[in-house]
């Protein structure tokens, strides 16, 4: 960063935008969140940057700014998501990791959802026993969930149907006006699927699922819906191959005389002077109508724009359902159980969340029994043995019950933590110039320091062939309150 890049980050500028583009009824930054230098000096940075780099200039009031503290949530460092195989370090099909076991989610914004809650489990325990609730009344009712899934998987993504209202359109263009067309038309058809949303949601009793049905009976909904039905031309959805641009190519491609032929390997093209002017007709007629669709679009966008806030709102139950959803098809696909809250880590029968999928056959169920008293847990055993996939097990336990998921056991009582720390592998770090010996001294220093009474510490060969330090390690640990 140049020196003359520091003047982006200015905390009363970053304050005036947040309070000019902040939607007040969906954000969350009142006075006391404007005086958090910065935060404002970042937000500063990274509007200017949206502005001058991207182009893109927001309208106001448009915007949810949302303030997230971590006092709610477990703090799990980067290295610990590697080692503990949350979720997939590459997008490779072959990697297997908890997040892949456990997303069956139909949305993009379920997933995102639910990747969240795997990296920072919540610790606020009314809010998981909220999601347990919920996840068990889906388990309980198959019809239900069968029926939400159903419908779920027929929404269209309304993170690029929000982009329209927020920024403002600088330039208008056939590409824009297409898209602006195209994402009205899946807003309709979405909006169209809240109403037997609604329904299969009329009778839910867990309380995390009514908080999700009242945001979908917004009355401002039904006024969306009206203004999108008077402007939009329901043809436009219909199946038909009668209203089908199918029936126009293939006219358009009856030609018997040829001039030009492109062949590759799966197809041959043919055309000729007179379909070439017809075509180039054809575009041009369509640039038109694009372009004066455009300005009735833009209207439309105007008169949508007051009630914005609403799709917010149905955009967020849409992703909670379908999170809540995924969860529950992973428990009723596996032998799980509704994990108990407490002091002490109790688990009777539990297996590794991936091998119980990949080999449930084979798994050898394992039990684990911690206390206040008796904290700290020595795991010895030969090689090959299943020492470290033990202790992945109860990790990824852990985390599943905070994000209120049902866990692969035949009972589970857990402590809710607020730190998951991990030192596992004895490999050196060439980037930063570090031996195996510096690596763990790094990590066992972070880990003392930041560790507390609610941290779980995951070690895995500590102190390799070095008793006294390995000594020194279990006496400095141990004088905490942690489970080790």
């Amino acid at each position: 960063m140049f020196g003359e890049d520091y003047r982006y980050f200015n905390n009363i500028r970053g304050a005036e935008l947040v309070k000019q583009l902040a939607n007040k009824e969906i954000s969350n930054c009142d006075a006391l969140i404007l005086q958090k230098q910065l935060c404002m000096s970042c937000c500063a940075a990274l509007l200017k940057y949206i502005e001058h780099i991207q182009n893109i200039v927001f309208s106001s009031g448009a915007l949810r700014f949302t303030f997230k503290d971590v006092e709610n949530m477990c703090m799990i460092d980067l290295g610990s998501w590697k080692n503990l195989e949350i979720v997939d370090e590459f997008l490779s099909k072959d990697h297997r990791s908890l997040m892949s076991i456990i997303n069956k989610t139909l949305t993009p914004s379920g997933a995102r959802l639910l990747r969240s809650n795997l990296l920072q489990p919540s610790t606020d325990k009314p809010l998981i026993e909220a999601r347990l609730d919920a996840v068990e009344e889906l388990i309980d009712d198959p019809h239900l969930l069968e029926r939400l899934r159903k419908i779920i998987a027929r929404v269209h993504e309304l993170d690029h149907v929000l982009a329209m209202f927020i920024r403002t359109n600088s330039e208008v263009t056939v590409q824009s006006a297409e898209y602006n067309i195209t994402q009205l038309l899946h807003l309709r058809r979405t909006l169209h699927i809240v109403e037997p949303l609604r329904q299969v949601l009329s009778n839910v009793k867990s309380q995390l699922l009514v908080n999700n049905k009242n945001h979908l009976n917004d009355s401002r909904l039904d006024e969306l819906i009206e203004i999108l039905d008077d402007r939009i031309n329901s043809d436009v959805l219909s199946t038909n191959k009668k209203n089908s641009i199918t029936i126009r190519n293939q006219k358009c491609y009856a030609v018997k005389i040829f001039i030009n032929e492109v062949r590759n390997r799966s197809s041959i093209t043919f055309t000729s002077r007179s379909l070439i002017r017809y075509n180039d007709r054809i575009e041009q007629s369509v640039c038109e109508v694009l372009l004066a669709g455009d300005i009735v679009i833009q209207q439309i966008i105007e008169n949508m724009r007051p009630h914005a806030a609403v799709l917010y709102y149905v955009m967020d139950a849409i992703a909670n359902i379908d999170f809540l959803c995924s969860l529950a098809v992973y428990a009723s696909t596996t032998q799980s159980v509704r994990p108990r809250f407490g002091t002490s880590v109790m688990l009777k029968g539990a297996r590794h969340p991936l091998l119980d999928h990949s080999m449930p056959d084979r798994v050898v169920p394992n039990d684990t029994y911690l206390t206040p008293d008796s904290r700290f847990a020595i795991i010895t055993g030969p090689n090959m043995a299943g020492k470290s996939t033990y202790l992945k097990q109860v990790s990824q336990l852990c985390l599943m019950a905070q994000m209120g998921s049902m866990v692969p056991a035949q009972i589970a009582v857990l402590p809710i933590f607020t730190r998951v720390f991990s030192r596992i592998g004895h490999n050196d770090c060439l980037a930063q110039n570090l031996s195996a010996f510096a690596v763990e001294m790094s990590e066992m220093a972070v880990i003392l320091q930041y560790a507390n009474e609610r941290s779980l510490i995951v070690i895995d060969e500590l102190a390799r062939s070095k008793l006294s330090l390995y000594l020194i390690y279990c006496k400095s640990i141990f004088s905490g309150d942690r489970i080790i």
